[in-house]
């Protein structure tokens, strides 16, 4: 078979660090205070952040130009992720890495991104940066399972592939109403 994962925080996890270096740019660059305005469990996508901390999109351009590279060499992997990947490439299945990280000119964020698989000991047999819209890619390779933390993400790919599709439940998407969507909490709950 074939599985797609969506990388930061579906395999590592990203959110723990992204909140730290948003609230910290929030207070020492815009001179907010640092607080989350909304509930952050009714987020559909990735900026889930920037709508709690009320930020535009140059605000987030900014922050991701400062912080991005720290943010991405220093998370860290999912409890299980290590294992589950080396399960499935053990029992023949192939492993698509999907990730909206946004590469640069120098190629540098798929070299740090390959260097912390590497580092981390996540097996794939192929990445994906930059993808904007996944169901893209899961529907060229015919991939039978993807998994995101995305609920936007995971819609698209429900409504444009014939992929099992299901969502990593986190903080930030934990009250978004799923129903073709299935919900989970680790990529373990996965039946391989």
């Amino acid at each position: 078979m074939k599985y797609g994962f969506d990388l930061d925080d579906t395999l590592s996890d990203t959110m723990m660090l992204l909140n730290q270096f948003a609230k910290k740019f929030d207070v020492e660059e815009l001179k907010g205070d640092g607080i989350f305005k909304i509930e952050p469990g009714e987020c559909k996508d990735y900026y889930y952040f920037a709508d709690a901390l009320n930020w535009d999109k140059q605000n987030i351009a900014d922050f991701f130009k400062k912080y991005y590279i720290d943010i991405i060499k220093n998370i860290v992997a999912k409890p299980g992720a290590k294992e589950f990947l080396q399960d499935l490439k053990e029992n023949g299945n192939e492993i698509y890495i999907i990730t909206a990280r946004r590469e640069r000119d120098d190629n540098l964020i798929e070299e740090i991104t390959k260097d912390w698989l590497s580092k981390n000991d996540l097996l794939y047999d192929y990445l994906f940066i930059n993808i904007k819209n996944k169901a893209e890619i899961v529907n060229k390779f015919k991939i039978d399972i993807f998994v995101d933390d995305s609920y936007n993400n995971c819609l698209e790919v429900s409504n444009e592939t014939e992929a099992q599709v299901y969502l990593i439940e986190n903080v930030y998407n934990e009250k978004v109403e799923t129903t073709r969507i299935k919900r989970i909490r680790s990529i373990n709950e996965i039946n391989v």
